[in-house]
C-alpha cells in the first residue's frame, strides 16, 4: 500500500523519485513473493512473474532487438522506449503513464488468470498474451516504425471488405 501512496507523488510532474536502489528492491520483492506460492518450482512457475512484470521485460527485450537490428550495441541508450513511443504518438505524459499502468495491470490480471486456468485455458491465455504483446510492439513501433505485420494484415482485410461492400452497393 505504501507504493500506491508513492505513485501519487511520483506522477508527472514528479515531486519525488524512487531511484535505482528502490526500484531494484521492489523488483526483487515482487519476484520473491511471486515464487513463494509455488511448492515445486518448475519452468512454467517461472513464467508467472515474467507475465506480471511484462511491461519492463517487453521494453527491455525489444530495445535490445531494435538495437541489434540497427547494428547498435544493445546497451546503447536511445529514445525509443515504450514511454518515448507513446509520447511520440501524441499522448500526454499523464496519458502515457496511465496507459503503461493499465498495460501492467492487464498483464498482472492475466498472470492470475493464467495461474488459475486449466491446461487448455492456460494455453489459450498464453496465446492471447503473446498476441497482445505483438500488437503493443507493432502499434508503438518498439522494434521499428515500419514493423507492422499483423496491423497491416488487419488493415488489408478491412480495406478489402470495404472495397467489396462499396462495389456491391454501387450497382
Amino acid at each position: 500500500m505504501d507504493l500506491l501512496g508513492f505513485l501519487f507523488y511520483n506522477f508527472h510532474p514528479a515531486k519525488i523519485f524512487l531511484g535505482d536502489s528502490g526500484a531494484l528492491m521492489i523488483g526483487f520483492i515482487i519476484g520473491f513473493l511471486s515464487l513463494l506460492g509455488f511448492k515445486n518450482i518448475t519452468f512454467i512457475a517461472l513464467f508467472f512473474p515474467i507475465v506480471i512484470l511484462a511491461v519492463p521485460f517487453i521494453d527491455t527485450l525489444f530495445a535490445m532487438i531494435r538495437r541489434m537490428k540497427k547494428g547498435q550495441h544493445i546497451m546503447q541508450a536511445d529514445k525509443s522506449h515504450l514511454h518515448h513511443k507513446l509520447l511520440a504518438l501524441g499522448y500526454t505524459h499523464r496519458q502515457t503513464v496511465l496507459l503503461i499502468y493499465s498495460i501492467a495491470i492487464m498483464f498482472s490480471l492475466s498472470s492470475v488468470i493464467l495461474y488459475l486456468s486449466q491446461p487448455l485455458g492456460a494455453l489459450m491465455m498464453f496465446i492471447l498474451i503473446v498476441f497482445t504483446i505483438e500488437l503493443i510492439v507493432e502499434f508503438t513501433g518498439l522494434i521499428d516504425d515500419n514493423y507492422r505485420p499483423i496491423l497491416n494484415l488487419i488493415t488489408k482485410k478491412g480495406n478489402g471488405k470495404q472495397h467489396h461492400y462499396d462495389e456491391h452497393h454501387r450497382s
